[in-house]
């Protein structure tokens, strides 16, 4: 919440106020290779979506340079039915797998602006 300067693991909650930035990273051993999916968001307020996607896959490494997902069903329904209102500037990775992006935002009602898979 800080722009990356500090970084803290959590599991289950964190309190975002109104206004606030959180920068998510996966590092790259917590990585499913099994054809599950990382998981997904949930919140109870609006928010936008921006950053590149593949800091999901290696938040330590390189992310920027990933050109294909490695594994299938990756980011399915990563933010299902939650209040998002933009992801203008969401960088999603050009070469998905089978099913990457399947119901990325299914059930997102507040969604102006749906990015092209």
């Amino acid at each position: 919440m800080n722009e990356g300067h500090d970084w803290n693991a959590f599991i289950s909650m964190l309190d975002i106020r109104a206004g606030q930035s959180v920068i998510w990273k996966q590092l790259v051993e917590n990585v499913p290779t099994d054809g599950s999916s990382l998981g997904m968001f949930s919140s109870t307020g609006a928010f936008n979506i921006s950053g590149c996607i593949a800091s999901l896959i290696d938040g330590d490494g390189d992310f920027e340079s990933i050109e294909t997902v490695p594994y299938n069903n990756l980011f399915a329904n990563l933010f299902a039915n939650t209040p998002v209102i933009s992801v203008n500037g969401l960088i999603l990775i050009s070469n998905p797998s089978e099913g990457c992006y399947i119901g990325m935002f299914a059930g997102c009602t507040n969604l102006t602006n749906m990015p092209m898979f």
